[in-house]
């Protein structure tokens, strides 16, 4: 586990928590799982995924989604790919976008960081930059 990325730290706290909670060995990894996502995830400054990153992912992903519409509505989530045109958005706050977002309008009305960024990181990452 030591070369984990923080990507896969957080995939595999994400499953740990959905499909195996109560388990002290299980629960002891993901305790690791998390120690390491957060120093990972401290290190890195966030960044806007690429499209193409988005389009790549095989398994549900946590992230960070932004609203170019909506500025207020910017919330961590999970991203699940549901063909090459389409994802759907998953949250806390709002169980699922009941219809998907397309990949063409990535980056043009909305966009997904690796993680949470500052105030400042949003307003100096320019819509369709990367």
């Amino acid at each position: 586990m030591a070369d984990m990325t923080a990507r896969e730290a957080a995939n595999i706290l994400w499953k740990l928590d959905f499909f195996l909670g109560g388990n002290p060995k299980i629960l002891e990894k993901a305790e690791e799982a998390l120690r390491m996502a957060i120093a990972a995830l401290e290190a890195q400054e966030p960044r806007v995924l690429k499209k193409e990153e988005l389009q790549s992912l095989k398994d549900p992903t946590p992230m960070y989604f932004e609203d170019r519409g909506d500025p207020e509505f910017a919330l961590a989530c999970v991203i699940e790919k549901a063909d090459n045109s389409a994802c759907y958005i998953y949250s806390a706050y709002a169980t699922c976008f009941y219809t998907p977002l397309l990949f063409s309008d990535y980056n043009i009305m909305w966009r997904c960081w690796t993680h949470e960024p500052t105030t400042e990181q949003v307003a100096n990452t320019p819509w369709g930059s990367p």
